[in-house]
């Protein structure tokens, strides 16, 4: 064998072993039902002159993005539409105070496509891609030569279109310039905007630089296209056990697998080894990039807390376990039974105490929180504070005691450690920066946006937002599975019009729950009822339907929200659907406008 084929050889077994040790850690999906709600507005009609030409331009710009196959690394297309018209003024002049005007009007309709490349490091733009019309409408003069005025209008009338189309390839290519400026502010807004949502779906793309894992992208165009980002570790070699399934896959416009390894890996580097006080504690606990994993954690913290601190154990300060429908978290870390033996009078936090040469010692504890996953949230179910008990002051103090030999034998007894007063100061601590339920990260987000400048500055309207809201939740085997649908401003809690043929749809608004879960015009709606409840018939009236639909939207859980319909199509063939209604209290609008300041100074 020659050194080329010993490298070739070599090179497949790395990239194969390579290939056997990738562990899979996460997955986030974002669908293109969503991607093709987004939308953004703006346009250019503010006067200005150009070669002593005053232009008035009247041209409305949308951009909408579009998800492209790509299965390394993923894509997308920004589609810019302009749309409008154009006027220019230009004067003749003949003598010192007599002149002739000319107006030009133009129609203008441009097509762009701005490519985008999603890697680690965010939207990268690509290649242009354009098509331009511009259209003369029309061409009049005026002039203020009074008593020649009809003259000289018929004289100028005769001579306009053929100054006009010397200069129009000039006015069209400046025209051309001044919208290809307006594309590129389109897209780079609509950019922005797009990146901002990212952010806010995906921990991944907010926090990238944070994750020591390899990232994979993959997009895919059509009716059941996505975004697709997995994470993988490349040095974790253990096999994972299968991703929990969603249910109402139909619904879902973004889903979130990860496993607790992921959680584990992410924290465990802040807390080995480290002591901590709550408030240190909360910031990796309840930082931005977890709480858009799972938020546990109390919007108030009480500077109460602050006279506890934990001294994390270096090998397993910190777990995650997703198991049985439970998500529960264990901190273990170790209690200080003296005074650490130190020269220095002030003990730095975050220190690693194998450093310092503290002489005390100390005894291990386990905080375990748990929570119970039931209707799209997850309770708190179970707080305990124990104590380990150990066989030896070695096992106990570790390298933290230097006479630990002389000790070692001795048994921890039953309670060495806490006496009530110490293990209740540890419990109120805790209990005060968990909260009573985990947000699954619901966030809402301006769909359709409109951008307008003015002499005060610019302007950023929502037009349309919508939130996402957790509907399937599960955690299975050591997998936190959380799939959310999307409700819009624009939507009703279903989305059906009826007409004058009972339960007859008439039509349906794009991008409700009827319009996911396959309703058409000319289904047949034949009876309704809760998921648990008794079925009712439509009947020939629709009032009792609506007033099912109003009630049951009303509801606070997803489970609740969840009505089953039963009917026929325009064919006749029979149809048992599933549906989660949109929420009727939600100020999509409102809450997206919480988050729009960011947006807004891109």
């Amino acid at each position: 064998m020659n050194s080329k084929s010993i490298r070739t050889f070599w090179n497949a077994l790395f990239l194969l072993l390579c290939s056997v040790s990738l562990a899979d850690l996460g997955e986030f999906t974002i669908s293109e039902k969503l991607v093709r709600q987004i939308e953004m507005q703006t346009s250019q009609n503010q006067p200005f002159y150009k070669k002593g030409r005053l232009i008035e331009p009247n041209i409305n710009i949308r951009v909408t993005p579009e998800i492209v196959d790509a299965e390394s690394g993923g894509e997308l297309n920004l589609n810019v539409n302009l749309q409008g018209n154009s006027r220019a003024h230009s004067v003749t002049q003949v003598t010192r105070n007599r002149n002739v005007q000319a107006v030009v009007d133009s129609e203008v309709r441009a097509n762009f496509q701005q490519k985008l490349k999603i890697s680690k490091n965010g939207l990268n733009t690509g290649q242009v891609s354009s098509q331009v019309q511009i259209n003369v409408n029309n061409i009049s003069v005026s002039n203020n030569f009074r008593l020649l005025n009809g003259v000289v209008n018929r004289k100028a009338k005769k001579q306009a279109p053929g100054q006009i189309a010397k200069e129009l390839r000039q006015e069209k290519a400046e025209l051309e310039q001044q919208i290809a400026s307006e594309m590129q502010r389109g897209t780079s807004k609509a950019k922005n905007l797009f990146d901002s949502m990212m952010a806010t779906i995906n921990p991944i793309i907010a926090d990238k630089d944070k994750y020591p894992f390899e990232t994979k992208l993959s997009t895919k165009a059509g009716a059941k296209g996505q975004i697709k980002f997995e994470v993988v570790d490349i040095k974790n070699e253990n096999q994972k056990s299968p991703k929990p399934k969603f249910a109402n896959t139909e619904q879902l416009m973004a889903t979130g697998v990860i496993h607790q390894d992921l959680l584990i890996q992410l924290t465990k580097a802040e807390l080995a080894g480290k002591e901590l006080k709550i408030s240190q504690l909360k910031q990796v606990l309840c930082s931005p990039q977890m709480r858009k994993f799972m938020d546990f954690c109390k919007l108030e913290f009480l500077s109460s807390a602050e006279s506890i601190s934990l001294l994390f154990d270096k090998e397993k300060p910190i777990e995650f376990v997703f198991e049985n429908g439970n998500v529960t978290l264990k901190l273990n870390a170790a209690y200080r039974k003296t005074v650490p033996k130190t020269d220095e009078n002030d003990q730095p936090l975050l220190n690693s105490p194998d450093q310092n040469q503290s002489q005390f010692e100390t005894v291990p504890y386990q905080i375990e929180v748990k929570y119970k996953v039931q209707n799209g949230s997850a309770k708190l179910e179970k707080f305990t504070v124990t104590e380990k008990v150990l066989t030896n002051t070695s096992e106990a103090s570790g390298k933290h005691s230097e006479d630990s030999k002389e000790k070692k034998g001795r048994p921890w007894t039953l309670g060495g450690l806490f006496n009530p007063l110490i293990k209740g100061s540890i419990q109120n601590a805790f209990k005060k920066l968990f909260a009573e339920e985990i947000d699954f990260h619901s966030a809402s987000i301006p769909t359709k946006v409109k951008i307008s400048e003015n002499s005060t500055g610019v302007q950023t309207d929502i037009l349309e937002a919508g939130s996402f809201l957790p509907v399937d939740v599960k955690a299975e085997n050591g997998w936190l599975a959380v799939g959310s649908t999307f409700c819009s401003s624009s939507n009703k809690a279903l989305g059906v019009s009826f007409s004058e043929v009972a339960g007859t749809i008439q039509s349906v608004e794009r991008g409700s729950p009827a319009d996911l879960t396959g309703f058409q015009p000319g289904d047949r709606i034949e009876t309704f009822n809760e998921v648990e409840g008794r079925s009712m018939a439509f009947g020939e009236n629709p009032n009792s339907f609506i007033k099912f639909i109003g009630e049951r939207s009303s509801q606070k859980t997803s489970n609740d929200r969840k009505v089953i319909i039963k009917g026929r199509d325009s064919t006749g063939k029979t149809f048992n659907r599933v549906v989660i209604l949109c929420p009727s209290y939600l100020n999509h609008k409102e809450q997206a406008a919480k988050g729009l300041a960011q947006f807004k100074h891109n």
